[in-house]
């Protein structure tokens, strides 16, 4: 029963209507219902856009290149999106360096930046050189080179010595070529140093002297790396192992904490996770076995992983996790148009299916148009429907 002593506002939709016979339509706003205002952060965009056309509360560094980027000489590595490279920015320096710059922008905008800190461990090597991770030369005959990838007319500036790390056992026989076509056993140090969270902490005593602390309008949030249960496969050149519920913990606890420290202001974003299988499980887990899981109680790993936020706040006094940082994608077919060019090409069906995919997050009743339908409608796959 409605609350009669609440205030209410009412607005009739008909008064904003000036076609003639107009349906007169009334809506009740209950401003004392059990209702949270949204900060305006949630409104955000990830990249670079202009800021002075639209001004985004929130601006996210991030993606796959962010894992691992050397912010004393601005350089990133491209990972498996291309070809694990180490690409130079910038003037290869820390001032001034590409990603100063864009935090320098988005402040001066008036929006806050969200900057993702690595936490693999491995940095890229403090050069201002191009280094790639699978070498031909060193791992044997790859499917595809950086050259290859262009066909029969690839441009001058591409290396040929730089594959992709997928092989063929029959073709590379230099023991490095595993049985599922995957180039192992190289080397990290051949585009990366050994990172450690004082790497970061420096970065951020660095931006603090740029541009301030947290709370005297520095840079505010922080992102722990960028869809670590993707790393034995995104960035399996340095990490090829599957993260597990332990290891991603302990990186949250020896980052987070550090970072903490360096800046108490500052809010951090955890667990950065990819999609629907670690919703539920790890990396380990290969979305369907659920050993890792099995090892933790049953528990659904981001239950599993607030639980340690909570833990850990309640024996040392610190919130390591301000926010919980959920990706997700659609899984299905046909849910985005991969068009070259993409813009205005996308179909209304298109649209429309990738809109309804949202339902897996939210409608229990709603079945996927994926193989997330083939998981099944039991306890492991729902949070009370973690």
């Amino acid at each position: 029963m409605r609350n009669s002593l609440r205030p209410m506002v009412w607005i009739l939709a008909g008064c904003l209507w000036t076609q003639a016979n107009a349906a007169t339509i009334a809506v009740s706003i209950d401003l004392a219902a059990d209702r949270h205002p949204l900060k305006q952060e949630i409104f955000g965009v990830s990249g670079a856009p202009d800021l002075g056309a639209v001004a985004y509360p929130l601006l996210r560094w991030g993606g796959n290149s962010t894992t691992r980027y050397n912010w004393q000489a601005d350089v990133h590595n491209t990972a498996s999106d291309w070809f694990f490279m180490n690409i130079p920015d910038g003037n290869g320096t820390p001032s001034g360096s590409s990603v100063e710059a864009l935090l320098a922008s988005t402040l001066a905008a008036g929006s806050q930046p969200l900057l993702t800190l690595g936490t693999i461990g491995w940095t890229p090597k403090a050069v201002q050189q191009k280094r790639w991770g699978y070498s031909v030369i060193k791992y044997g005959p790859q499917l595809v080179t950086e050259c290859s990838y262009f066909g029969s007319n690839p441009p001058a500036w591409c290396t040929a010595d730089a594959g992709n790390g997928t092989c063929n056992p029959a073709q590379n026989q230099t023991g490095h070529c595993n049985a599922s076509g995957l180039i192992v056993g190289n080397d990290p140090l051949d585009t990366a140093d050994p990172a450690t969270p004082q790497t970061q902490t420096a970065w951020i005593a660095h931006l603090q002297q740029r541009f301030g602390t947290a709370a005297s309008g520095g840079v505010r949030y922080y992102a722990l790396d960028n869809e670590p249960m993707l790393w034995n496969s995104t960035h399996r050149d340095v990490h090829p192992q599957p993260l597990t519920y332990d290891e991603i913990w302990q990186r949250t606890v020896d980052y987070a904490g550090a970072i903490k420290v360096q800046d108490p202001g500052a809010r951090i974003f955890g667990p950065v996770t990819w999609g629907y299988c670690d919703l539920f499980g790890s990396a380990a887990d290969n979305c369907l076995d659920g050993s890792d899981r099995a090892a933790h109680g049953g528990v659904p790993f981001v239950k599993w992983y607030l639980q340690q936020v909570c833990s850990y706040q309640a024996q040392h006094g610190v919130r390591l996790v301000d926010f919980l940082d959920l990706h997700y994608y659609p899984q299905g077919d046909g849910v985005v148009d991969f068009s070259d060019p993409p813009n205005g090409s996308e179909t209304a069906t298109i649209s429309a299916r990738r809109l309804r995919s949202l339902k897996e997050l939210y409608d229990p009743t709603w079945q996927s148009e994926s193989w997330l339908a083939d998981l099944g409608d039991t306890s492991p796959w729902h949070y009370s429907h973690p």
